[in-house]
């Protein structure tokens, strides 16, 4: 499996400090899945964020109607340190 997710509104950075400002805006990782019910788990193996690779990324599945959402647990954020977050993704089908 592989995860990808950007804020809207990205532009090419136009110097060395723009370009790191990019990571700031963007996540990645990819790994093997299990899935357990509504919990999916994946054991990291590439990161855009180091301390990530070697862990494992617990997810929950909601489905309601046409609408599927995937939650995180509570968690220490890897993007704002000593920040707590808790992160949802929502898609919905197209009729």
């Amino acid at each position: 499996m592989s995860v990808i997710i950007a804020a809207a509104n990205r532009k090419p950075g136009a110097n060395d400090a723009d370009s790191a400002a990019l990571l700031k805006t963007l996540m990645a990782y990819t790994g093997k899945f299990t899935i357990d019910a509504d919990k999916f788990t994946t054991k990291v193996d590439i990161s855009w964020n180091e301390l990530l690779t070697g862990t494992d990324q617990a997810r929950f599945l909601k489905l309601e109607g046409d609408k599927l959402s995937i939650q995180t647990a509570e968690q220490i954020s890897a993007v704002f340190p000593g920040k707590k977050v808790v992160g949802t993704l929502t898609w919905e089908r197209e009729r």
